[in-house]
């Protein structure tokens, strides 16, 4: 009887060990089976990131990529803008100069210029009509309105000009002279040039939505990134977002330098003219609201054209950089500097109004302008004039204080160059007189405003 129990003991502490095994091993399988299962997600979670950073890395590039590409277009389209702006006041400077000019060569050396730009202002019309069809539709409609539909219809106002240079031309030709030829006037030109500025001004607007949509476009790239990161393997992508932030970098230092190009000149580093017109009444108001004095400098080099013919453009333009270096210099940081011209520099002086302390200053000025320029092995002599205005005594407006210190200038160099003049109101009557003597054309520092700004002063 105990041998049965113990044998019966034996056998059920057999199979419980059986089982007790049994469920070991069941439990390891399920551990093994879970862990081969976390791997495989923990894999198909990292694939897809993978795929998902390179997707997203390859986008923002082709992003960043276009951008630049259409920034290039753009600066490009504006250029041909900017070409036809001035084409179109040369067409007018240029009919007029042939209708008034007395020297048979240089009225035929204008009419050959005349000639020229005239085929240059259609070239460029039919360049920018080409470089518009690149846009989309919304914008591209934008534009072509602006070229095609009034109130600007930059096409029908460009050939106006286009169709009066060839009225104009057609009887200067023949026997007679053409001294019934009707030169441009001034209204065409203002009324093409203002659908031109127009015109920039859009491509302009488009230029800033389109980078404004790609910063956005970025951005958001950029936020996904640093999560999948910062989730995944950070180590990876480090080169990737150095990429990132370099094409960023460029972007912006593109958008930076295209700003201050719009507003300073290339070579000198000085304001331009845009600049000026943008912040000349701004110091205007100011000083009216202040009830302040402030001098305006109209400075022109005096034969600057010989240096260009006699030693090359290239010791022009160091002549003209180191003029803009020595004003620069010389002025207070304060003081307004701008080359509006080939040799042609404007100061706005804060503060100074008296004869003898703008005496003191031009002095120096002129007198730091005339010191040899170094270029190669030569040594280049130059000399200046200067023409002053002053605000509020000579004019209460922008345009009628740089009236007043370009009829100045003009005296200046009448007289015998190499000096300064503040204006005085004489000035306006002889210069008028002169004008209505048509003095000949050795008077060519003339000023190039017009006859009627200096009447509005």
């Amino acid at each position: 009887m105990r041998n049965q129990l113990a044998a019966g003991n034996a056998l059920s502490q057999f199979f419980a060990d059986t089982y007790q095994h049994s469920l070991r091993g069941q439990r390891c399988a399920v551990a093994e089976d879970r862990s081969i299962s976390v791997t495989s997600r923990v894999r198909l979670g990292y694939c897809i990131a993978m795929i998902a950073i390179a997707a997203m890395g390859f986008w923002s590039f082709f992003l960043l990529d276009k951008a630049i590409s259409e920034q290039r277009n753009v600066n490009a389209l504006v250029d041909v803008v900017n070409a036809q702006q001035l084409h179109a006041q040369r067409l007018v400077l240029l009919t007029n100069l042939a209708h008034t000019e007395e020297a048979a060569i240089k009225r035929a050396v204008a009419i050959n210029a005349l000639r020229e730009t005239r085929t240059a202002f259609e070239a460029g019309l039919t360049a920018l009509k080409d470089g518009l069809a690149r846009y989309d539709s919304d914008h591209g409609t934008v534009l072509a309105d602006i070229i095609y539909k009034p109130p600007y219809d930059v096409n029908y106002f460009s050939g106006v000009l286009l169709s009066t240079t060839d009225r104009f031309l057609t009887p200067v030709l023949s026997a007679d002279g053409g001294r019934e030829a009707v030169p441009l006037s001034q209204m065409q030109l203002i009324a093409a040039d203002s659908g031109l500025s127009a015109l920039k001004n859009a491509i302009n607007a488009y230029s800033q939505e389109s980078l404004n949509e790609t910063s956005k476009l970025l951005r958001a790239i950029f936020s996904a990134l640093m999560i999948l990161l910062a989730l995944e393997a950070l180590f990876i992508f480090s080169p990737l977002t150095r990429a990132i932030k370099h094409r960023t970098f460029q972007l912006k230092l593109a958008r930076d330098n295209m700003a201050k190009l719009a507003n300073h000149d290339e070579l000198t580093g000085l304001h331009n003219r845009t600049a000026m017109a943008h912040q000349f009444p701004k110091i205007v108001q100011r000083h009216s609201a202040a009830s302040t004095k402030f001098a305006v400098v109209h400075i022109d080099l005096d034969d600057f054209k010989i240096v260009n013919d006699t030693y090359g453009h290239a010791a022009g333009d160091a002549v003209l950089k180191e003029t803009g270096h020595r004003l620069t210099h010389l002025l207070r940081q304060h003081d307004f500097t701008a080359r509006i011209g080939g040799d042609e520099f404007v100061l706005i002086l804060d503060g100074l109004s008296e004869r003898a302390e703008l005496g003191d200053l031009l002095d120096r000025l002129l007198q730091q302008i005339t010191q040899p320029v170094r270029f190669d092995d030569i040594e280049i002599v130059i000399s200046a004039s200067a023409g002053v205005s002053v605000f509020p005594r000579h004019a209460q407006t922008d345009a009628c204080l740089l009236v007043a210190a370009d009829l100045a200038l003009y005296n200046a160099k009448h007289a015998d160059g190499s000096n300064y003049a503040l204006f005085e109101e004489r000035m306006r009557d002889e210069f008028k007189r002169n004008r209505s003597l048509k003095r000949p054309a050795k008077d060519s520092a003339a000023p190039k405003t017009a006859l009627a700004a200096s009447a509005a002063i």
